[in-house]
């Protein structure tokens, strides 16, 4: 890279390199795999005033080629662009973020059209690979930057949205997709329009606002009827609806939806979108008590993500797996199907409602075979995850999973407090079905304590 970029031979970089470190101008940064360096921040103060009193334009120059050494090594690769980032993340967004230092000036078509096309990988990349709150100020950026395209920016603009609902900050996602449906609106740009609604319904979902969810997927879909062809928007707006048809317990609806969505997945062959509605299929037999059907639904899953897969999407599948064994009692299949989870992968990608989710199934698991001391500290880091990410509900079935392992510890007095915080947070969700049979569960616990002592 730097060979490249300064057009000096390996020897004499090297030999650059070397006397640099010598002088305590560069300093390691050491990694599993190799050894690299990075400038001392001391040298780095330096060069900046030094650069812009006497060579910003030779800077500006090699920011340039920076940029196009990294843009040609991603975009010419795509087969392996995933792994040069997993590599290389940390240069790439230094060559990336430097980029928008250029004066106005030098925002020529060729730079915007790189923008373009890294945002849509890094996108990608983020969504098999996680590390959204580390790219989104990127993809952000970008979608500022390209403002003369409307449909470029709404596009990049709802991709900002999706980072937002990935890292849990509803509120800004939602108005960031409305922002995009209102311009698509304005412009008469459909197929954004479209992507808009698909974008908030699921936004909506997240957020367990099911009727908002419905309308939403539901404004999508018509308009494919209107013979919009964008096959893998359609079944994305399937699935979606599929999963808001589930929470309000129309399970013959929600599987019709799935099936049309699998339908489309398979046809467009992408393996991991297909697998996802499958494991979400198998849920749906699951809650019918028809488990044989799970079970095939998940094999299949499984056999669809052998050759294209990423570990979120393995994760997801583990996840659910994982609890129809819990709901068939088989808790050692349970626990052993959750274990296969890498939680030290989902800690470095900061993707902390999966792990939130493992820690408090692991934690139920760990109730149910009397694993009382395990299941504390499980429910105990779930709960602290779930504070972090603001999910009240997800914290109050913490929260219910560790008042009753202090009920079973005897520790009476901590379990009525974490009851009582339950019913605190479920009070926030009169309309949410789940909340209410936590409450119920909850309060009928809570009697039995306060008759006890």
């Amino acid at each position: 890279h730097l060979g490249s970029i300064t057009q000096i031979s390996d020897a004499e970089l090297w030999h650059y390199l070397m006397r640099l470190i010598d002088h305590c101008l560069l300093e390691p940064l050491v990694t599993k795999e190799e050894q690299r360096f990075r400038i001392h921040n001391l040298t780095a103060n330096f060069l900046s005033e030094e650069i812009e009193a006497n060579a910003r334009e030779e800077f500006n120059s090699q920011i340039r080629l920076n940029l196009a050494y990294w843009s040609e090594e991603l975009l010419a690769d795509r087969d392996n662009a995933f792994s040069i980032l997993d590599q290389e993340r940390l240069n790439i967004f230094r060559a990336l973020d430097l980029s928008f230092s250029l004066p106005s000036s030098l925002f020529y078509p060729q730079l915007k059209q790189i923008w373009q096309e890294l945002a849509q990988l890094l996108f990608r990349y983020i969504e098999q690979r996680g590390g959204a709150k580390y790219w989104l100020p990127i993809i952000a950026h970008v979608s500022q930057q390209l403002s003369e395209d409307i449909e470029v920016q709404c596009n990049l603009l709802n991709r900002v949205g999706s980072l937002y609902r990935i890292i849990h900050q509803l509120s800004n996602a939602i108005e960031t997709h409305q922002l995009v449906l209102k311009k698509a609106r304005e412009f008469e740009v459909t197929r954004t329009i479209v992507r808009a609604h698909l974008n908030l319904g699921t936004d909506y979902f997240e957020g367990r606002n099911y009727r908002m969810a419905l309308k939403h997927g539901s404004l999508a879909l018509e308009l494919f009827h209107n013979s919009i062809s964008m096959q893998s928007e359609k079944a994305s707006t399937l699935n979606l609806l599929g999963l808001a048809l589930r929470e309000n317990g129309d399970y013959e609806e929600a599987k019709a939806h799935f099936l049309k969505a699998v339908g489309l997945w398979d046809a467009e062959e992408l393996m991991p979108e297909l697998a996802r509605t499958l494991s979400n299929l198998a849920t749906v037999h699951q809650l019918q008590g028809n488990y044989e059907k799970a079970i095939e639904c998940f094999d299949q899953a499984k056999e669809r993500l052998k050759t294209n897969s990423s570990i979120l999407d393995e994760t997801l599948l583990l996840l659910n797996e994982g609890s129809m064994h819990f709901a068939l009692g088989n808790y050692e299949k349970a626990k052993n199907t959750f274990r296969l989870i890498q939680l030290d992968y989902l800690e470095s990608v900061e993707h902390e409602s999966y792990k939130a989710v493992t820690l408090n199934n692991l934690g139920q698991v760990a109730l149910m075979q009397g694993n009382l001391s395990a299941a504390r500290s499980l429910f105990d880091n779930s709960i602290v995850l779930w504070q972090q990410i603001g999910n009240e509900l997800e914290l109050a079935n913490a929260l219910s999973g560790l008042g009753d392992t202090f009920t079973k510890l005897g520790k009476l007095a901590f379990a009525i407090k974490a009851y009582e915080e339950v019913l605190a947070l479920t009070l926030l969700f009169p309309d949410d079905a789940w909340a209410n049979k936590l409450e119920a569960e909850t309060e009928k616990s809570l009697k039995s304590l306060m008759e006890k002592g």
